[in-house]
């Protein structure tokens, strides 16, 4: 397989280790406050240069500090994620397919990677022109802050945009003495994990190097063991340095992994204790190779004034599956350009970008994990122009804000096979959108703000899933067309402090309505292997309800609750007849509960999660059964002259329970279920050489 990622990648990173080097964080905007409110804290979403204010008329959350602490044990992007309302993270504890991640039902169709969702990783775009996403080279460890924003808002950043997820990992401020954080971890199922990171100041800026590596062994039983051993190495390097009177930020990532897919289960298997690994997919060899590098560099001129930004990946995937294997090495090329200004209680922004995505891609018949014949050899280009445009105004307690975004996307297919009997199957999709959004909020009270808002979006289909055609011919899927629509919201979120703790709250009334959903299904001639088609038009409706009590001593509470109700309404010529019938993958609901303390040097925490029943297939026919787990962790510190040393343990599922941790929709032969681990320990030790007092 080839590694030019790796090549393009490691040298840089090299670059980064001698000479420190990356983006801007979203720093919180600073506001007074009195003794009986709390303002919530200022959202910068980097890539587009967009600062989202406290009454801003979106819903949105941040994570960082004590809610990124290390003590979950730091290698699940769901513990970075946890509670924030209307966000469904179902780990598959899966490297080869990544977690499922939706916010408010978009997203809910991906069966491998990331879909419905913008992400952004250190400023540089995580999303590709086509709209997929993933984020296996994201060390969650790393993490300083996650800033999520959902509903309407994320109108503005185009394709796929039912949220945004910007991930920030750790950057010192300038002027910050060096740091060198060792950590290392082991668990069950042959769990081995470390990273090493270095930062500090640098000419007036600050940079920060890593690099972690984890593997495990798996826990899908097999008659000869277990099957799901995965091993990811990731690189990263960040910088900021002040340049020609702006700000020039850097980030560098690198990864490789080697993954097995132990494949889904039928309802009959689902009480086996040893979640066994489904057969056919151990026959096949079924797993995924990665090796990508990305590059990103941006310049700006403080909040007002022009910024620019560039940037770069490469990925190479081999990708056993059962029936096929598919070999794909994909470059992306992207740049930005935006001006931001305002005076008088007005604030403008504006700006372009420009995104290129060029796929080679081979598919081969599946010989037990060996390629099988050429069936599929076409190159693919996706081309991605949008211009946007937002305008706000305040008054008094009214903050308005208006945007518009207008996005042009290219797919072309380039059939290299062609042969008698097997036409030339090249040819050419293009999709347009434009996408406006409105919002308003009111502060209603020192400590209260209501906020209402709605915008249309669309969504193209994967170049992934516009290549797989259950006829097996090459080309692009003329009859997929892009799922479209319009999502509203409505909510109130209050901040109040006393001189002993800080209680923030949001309820959030949304809506959705599409047209030409996509959903994922399954064939009998080719099982594990998903294809995609519209179904007609579906609406969702749902509520968000989060609660959090912070003490000043370092005790709290949060507890979030998020129902959804997604259905399809009509056909549209789908002769199976879905009106009424649920939309499969989502789960209607969903209460996770945090209860974090602390004495003295010892921190210790619980966390709660119950989610529902989830229907599975678009009958409706089908559900994974509701599951109710409990995970528990400690971490203890102490500082010995300039190291602090930070023993942690963590204890996932205590009750070991036999649960679905994600399922696969509409999944051949009923193999709908992805059972999660059982009960499991991870121990660990961190190391800040270099620290002060916490």
């Amino acid at each position: 397989m080839p590694h030019r990622a790796l090549r393009f990648a490691r040298p840089l990173l090299i670059a980064l280790l001698a000479g420190g080097l990356a983006p801007r964080p979203a720093h919180a905007l600073q506001e007074p406050v009195d003794s009986s409110a709390v303002l919530l804290p200022g959202i910068r979403v980097e890539v587009l240069r967009a600062r989202l204010l406290a009454a801003a008329p979106w819903a949105l959350s941040v994570r960082d500090g004590a809610d990124l602490r290390a003590d979950r044990g730091g290698v699940l992007l769901d513990d970075a994620l946890r509670g924030i309302p209307g966000l469904q993270v179902q780990s598959r504890f899966n490297p080869a397919v990544g977690d499922r991640i939706a916010i408010r039902g978009f997203g809910g169709r991906s069966q491998f990677g990331i879909r419905g969702l913008r992400i952004v990783v250190d400023g540089i775009p995580a999303t590709l022109p086509d709209g997929q996403s993933s984020l296996d080279h994201l060390d969650p460890s790393t993490l300083q802050r996650v800033e999520v924003l959902r509903g309407p808002g994320a109108a503005f950043w185009g394709n796929a945009a039912g949220g945004v997820l910007a991930f920030e990992t750790r950057l010192p401020e300038p002027g910050a003495r060096d740091r060198v954080r060792i950590r290392t971890g082991a668990g069950s199922h042959g769990t081995l994990d470390g990273t090493a990171s270095w930062g500090g100041s640098l000419r007036n800026g600050s940079f920060e190097v890593s690099t972690g590596l984890t593997r495990t062994d798996g826990y899908r039983g097999t008659s000869d063991g277990v099957y799901g051993e995965s091993s990811r190495w990731t690189g990263s390097g960040r910088l900021r340095l002040p340049v020609a009177g702006g700000e020039l930020a850097v980030a560098l990532s690198a990864l490789e992994l080697s993954a097995d897919n132990p494949g889904s289960l039928p309802e009959s298997l689902l009480d086996d204790a040893s979640r066994p690994a489904w057969g056919f997919n151990v026959a096949s060899g079924t797993g995924k190779e990665v090796t990508q590098g990305q590059l990103g560099a941006s310049w700006s001129r403080g909040d007002t004034g022009p910024s620019f930004a560039a940037w770069t990946v490469t990925r190479d995937v081999l990708n056993p599956i059962p029936g096929t294997i598919i070999d794909l090495d994909r470059t992306v090329f992207g740049a930005r350009a935006a001006w931001s200004g305002g005076s008088g209680g007005w604030g403008w922004n504006v700006s372009t970008e420009a995104e290129r995505q060029a796929d080679d891609r081979r598919n081969f018949g599946n010989d037990g994990g060996l390629p099988d014949g050429l069936t599929l050899d076409q190159a693919e280009t996706v081309t991605a122009l949008a211009a946007a445009a937002q305008l706000s105004h305040r008054s008094g307690p009214l903050l308005f804000s208006a945007a518009a975004r207008i996005d042009r996307t290219r797919f072309e297919a380039d059939d290299r096979l062609v042969a008698a009997g097997d036409p030339d199957d090249s040819g050419e999709r293009t999709m347009t959108a434009l996408s406006p959004s409105l919002g308003v909020s009111w502060r209603a009270a020192e400590s209260v703000t209501v906020f209402g808002s709605v915008g249309s979006f669309f969504e193209t289909p994967t170049t992934t899933e516009l290549a797989n055609r259950p006829e097996g011919s090459g080309g692009f899927n003329p009859d997929l067309d892009p799922r479209r629509g319009w999502n509203g919201e409505v909510g109130v979120r209050t901040a109040v402090s006393t001189r002993s703790v800080v209680v923030t709250g949001e309820v959030v009334g949304f809506f959705a309505r599409v047209r030409d959903e996509l959903v994922p299904f399954e064939v009998a001639n080719d099982p594990g292997r998903t294809f995609y088609r519209n179904a007609g038009r579906s609406r969702s409706r749902g509520v968000e309800a989060s609660a959090d009590l912070r003490s000043f001593r370092g005790h709290g509470a949060r507890l979030t609750w998020t129902r959804t109700d997604a259905r399809f309404v009509e056909s549209d010529g789908d002769d199976r007849g879905l009106a009424g019938n649920r939309i499969p993958g989502i789960a209607p609901n969903r209460l996770d509960l945090s209860v974090d303390g602390g004495v003295r040097a010892l921190r210790f925490g619980a966390d709660l999660r119950r989610i529902g029943e989830i229907p599975v297939d678009d009958a409706g026919t089908a559900q994974a059964p509701a599951s109710t787990v409990l995970d528990l962790r400690a971490e203890w510190s102490t500082l010995v002259g300039r190291t602090r040393i930070m023993p942690w343990v963590t204890v996932r599922n205590v009750t070991d329970e036999l649960w679905v941790s994600s399922v696969v929709v509409n999944a051949f032969g009923g193999r709908y279920y992805e059972p999660g681990p059982g009960r499991t320990l991870d121990v660990g030790l961190t190391m800040t050489i270099g620290a002060g007092r916490r």
